[in-house]
């Protein structure tokens, strides 16, 4: 007679077409796959896996993260209380230090997420935002890191990083893979896509409402490559007053597998996000296109990343213009097989994650 048994997975958010989400689906199938091991060919036990996750959700960032984190809170008590063991998948960065003071021991924790200090020079916000991102990403969240670090290691909590910096702040020596890099979907979409694809896009950028993804500078970049007669696609969300030019094409929002679609017939990707993760650069690396993008961040960590300023260099429209005008110049001469080293490359250190995150 079988066995059964339940796997408590708690999901603060587990929709697959934002960061949060996608990095939960990933490590549910990482579950699974951990189960299908550790049961081999044994029918004596049968193992469900049931994901909670929040009944409702708000429109307002802010107002749903507070809703999500409380939510969270509420099922570890429960669980404190139950002594089940849970898995708790997402919504885990690593300046979270309440959190890693009150989780059972015995919880099963995703990957910790969390990114490093902002280069302000490369910052395109305002005076005040400049000054918001300093406060709060340079000299708040540092301290809260190393909080927390010292908490982890303390209780001995057994964690992941999903980035560089969270492995740095937990002094951990050996070369940790970004998290996002087990994703397998956009490599079985890239041998799925014809590879005669017409490549009729010549840039592409998906932007949002964060602030360190610098919306405003990248519309006004693009707006200068439409008027040279580039091809350029720009999606997600941009400010009320943005004003774009009529020769760039734009949608607010996409699903997913059409926005596969544009990456697959793009030469190039714009990406001046300061963000440390970044499925959308991964994913166009995947279909061995140049990422265009800033230093120290996701994409930089890309094979055929194109580096647009130094660290020392401030950000400017001008300036980004002339470098990403000369690059598409010279992508113009570049043989195909440019293209499909970046997709190999790529595949490799997918591998490499995949080992990383999915042992025991």
């Amino acid at each position: 007679m079988l066995e059964n048994k339940q796997v408590m997975v708690i999901a603060c958010d587990i929709r697959e077409n934002n960061g949060e989400g996608r990095l939960a689906a990933l490590y549910v199938k990482n579950i699974e796959n951990c189960l299908n091991e550790e049961l081999g060919n044994s029918n004596s036990l049968n193992v469900s896996i049931k994901v909670i996750t929040p009944s409702i959700r708000l429109n307002s960032r802010f107002l749903n993260s507070i809703m999500c984190y409380s939510w969270m809170y509420y099922q570890l008590i429960i669980y404190r209380i139950t002594k089940k063991k849970v898995f708790i998948i997402n919504y885990l960065p690593l300046w979270n230090v309440l959190f890693f003071l009150f989780v059972p021991r015995s919880a099963v924790l995703g990957p910790i997420t969390g990114g490093g200090k902002i280069n302000l020079r490369h910052f395109g916000g305002s005076g005040f935002g400049k000054l918001k991102v300093n406060i709060t990403r340079n000299k708040l969240l540092p301290l809260l890191n190393y909080i927390s670090s010292r908490i982890i290691h303390w209780r001995s909590l057994s964690v992941k990083p999903a980035t560089l910096s969270v492995a740095r702040a937990l002094n951990l020596s050996e070369d940790c893979p970004r998290a996002i890099w087990i994703d397998h979907l956009p490599f079985e979409q890239q041998k799925a896509t014809n590879q005669n694809t017409q490549k009729t896009i010549d840039v592409l950028s998906y932007v949002g409402d964060h602030s360190i993804k610098n919306t405003s500078v990248t519309v006004a970049l693009l707006n200068r490559l439409a008027t040279i007669g580039l091809n350029v696609v720009l999606v997600g969300r941009i400010s009320k007053g943005s004003v774009l030019n009529e020769k760039l094409v734009y949608y607010p929002t996409l699903p997913h597998d059409e926005m596969i679609g544009l990456i697959s017939r793009s030469s190039a990707i714009i990406s001046l996000s300061l963000e440390e993760a970044g499925f959308f650069t991964f994913e166009a690396a995947a279909f061995g296109c140049n990422v265009l993008c800033l230093p120290q961040t996701g994409g930089a960590q890309l094979p055929g990343s194109r580096i647009l300023l130094q660290g020392s260099e401030s950000i400017d429209v001008d300036l980004l213009f002339q470098r990403v005008e000369r690059i598409i110049k010279e992508m113009k001469n570049c043989p195909q097989k440019n293209s499909e080293e970046i997709s190999r490359l790529l595949e490799g250190m997918h591998h490499n994650a995949t080992s990383f995150f999915y042992k025991s």
